[in-house]
């Protein structure tokens, strides 16, 4: 009988396409985080080479059969009305804590969270695209990234039409929570249905990065040729990168959180040691101590660890470019605060570290060329001061 009732709902609820939604207030949230400061600088001011500009043919609008070719219009209603919801702000300090209490019921109260959140953030990101200029949103790589933030944002918002997390009331039309069912093989098995998306969904932005690269790129050419605003796309930049990090570090969390769950054994028989190879941004995974990880973060991370493995990272690539074994040196100087001790505070390891490693390499790069490259030394050291 309920999954009578819940089924005509669900038919009267898609016949009426203005019905709001009520999402009510949940103890897991975010939006960024807050990082004891690390600064890192060199004892001289050094030039960097500028990237070379796109041909004009990437800036050159596509015919109209084209671009609709390759790019389906989404439904901007439903994405605005979406977006028009507030994002929930989450620390680190509350994802550490639904690690440490860990359960497959707390984890569906997670999941329950982003099925409501995930929504939100995906359709701010897709407004934040679609108020690029119209020579922008055309070219190639922005076509890319809204076909991807699009398509994420429908496969995420029709699981949650769909799901059974939720039934609707006939009364209201209002959704509310489902009770949680304390079968573990019932919770399991819709945990693994939203994992399967999750990951769906994080194949389908491997790209971003790359596609970010090449619109800053197109930014630049475009501010040079028609004089936008440089303050308005620094805006927009910084804006689009902290909120697809978020969404990075939630759906990166809650998988390695299930992981967790689902194989304990595993997680406790590895040992996530420092290791010398370039590591990757995209697994979230990086650890570069003994400490142990909750979810992908480290409670105790060693920052000295990780600038070490970051510098040795950055090493690696400066010789397989340059074919040299004198890259430059980085010496860690502590602040007087911290009284000599190393200095440990919970971070997620991969962003810090692919942070570290990217200026890392590009200061060791710019001292390179500044001083030439036939040097066995480099004057001065490049410093990591750690507050």
């Amino acid at each position: 009988m309920r999954q009578l009732l819940h089924s005509k709902a669900m038919r009267t609820a898609q016949s009426l396409r203005h019905v709001h939604v009520h999402a009510k207030h949940t103890p897991f949230l975010f939006s960024g985080f807050s990082f004891p400061r690390t600064t890192l600088y060199h004892t001289r001011a050094l030039s960097s080479a500028s990237a070379s500009p796109f041909s004009q043919q990437h800036l050159e609008e596509p015919d109209d059969q084209h671009y609709h070719h390759h790019h389906k219009e989404p439904d901007m209603q439903r994405i605005k009305l979406v977006a028009s919801r507030s994002q929930t702000p989450l620390s680190i300090a509350q994802c550490i804590k639904l690690g440490e209490s860990l359960s497959t019921k707390s984890l569906l109260k997670n999941l329950i969270f982003l099925n409501r959140e995930l929504p939100v953030r995906f359709s701010k990101r897709i407004l934040e695209l679609d108020s690029l200029p119209e020579e922008l949103k055309k070219t190639e790589p922005f076509m890319n990234l809204a076909n991807n933030y699009s398509s994420s944002f429908h496969a995420l918002q029709e699981y949650s039409d769909n799901s059974r997390l939720w039934f609707l009331s006939p009364s209201t039309y209002h959704r509310e929570e489902m009770e949680l069912d304390d079968s573990e093989g019932m919770q399991t098995a819709i945990q693994r249905e939203y994992a399967d998306l999750l990951q769906t969904v994080t194949n389908r932005h491997k790209q971003d990065v790359v596609f970010m690269a090449h619109g800053i790129s197109l930014f630049k050419y475009y501010q040079q040729t028609r004089s936008r605003p440089a303050d308005e796309i620094h805006h927009f930049l910084n804006s689009f990168n902290r909120g697809r990090l978020g969404i990075r570090i939630m759906v990166g969390h809650h998988l390695a959180l299930q992981s967790q769950l689902l194989h304990p054994m595993q997680h406790a028989s590895s040992s996530p040691t420092a290791s010398k190879a370039p590591p990757t941004m995209m697994g979230l995974a990086i650890s570069t101590t003994n400490s142990k990880r909750v979810g992908i973060i480290e409670p105790q991370c060693d920052i000295e660890a990780l600038i070490n493995n970051a510098t040795q990272s950055a090493q690696f690539v400066f010789f397989q470019h340059y074919n040299t074994i004198f890259p430059p040196q980085v010496h860690i100087q502590h602040s007087k605060d911290a009284g000599g001790r190393r200095v440990r505070f919970p971070v997620v390891p991969a962003l810090l570290h692919h942070i570290l490693f990217e200026l890392l390499k590009n200061s060791m790069r710019a001292t390179a060329e500044f001083h030439g490259l036939d040097k066995t030394s480099y004057p001065g050291k490049m410093r990591a001061l750690t507050f």
